[in-house]
């Protein structure tokens, strides 16, 4: 996972699709990459949430899980 993209209003774009948006800021970000807190839609039984969570992978080879 070495890809990078752009971030531009999550909250204001994704408003239609999610309930609520906990701790996402609405700004923009031209270089969204891993190991970033990034904005991520989440499920959840009463519908769905804009989250900004830690995203990417660490492989199991990896001796600092904390990436």
């Amino acid at each position: 996972m070495c890809g990078r993209y752009v971030i531009k209003n999550a909250v204001d774009k994704t408003s239609s699709l999610v309930k609520t948006a906990i701790q996402v800021e609405n700004n923009e970000n031209y270089n969204a990459h891993p190991y970033q807190k990034l904005p991520v839609i989440k499920k959840y039984t009463n519908g769905n949430t804009l989250e900004s969570l830690k995203w990417g992978l660490v492989p199991g080879r990896a001796k600092d899980k904390e990436c």
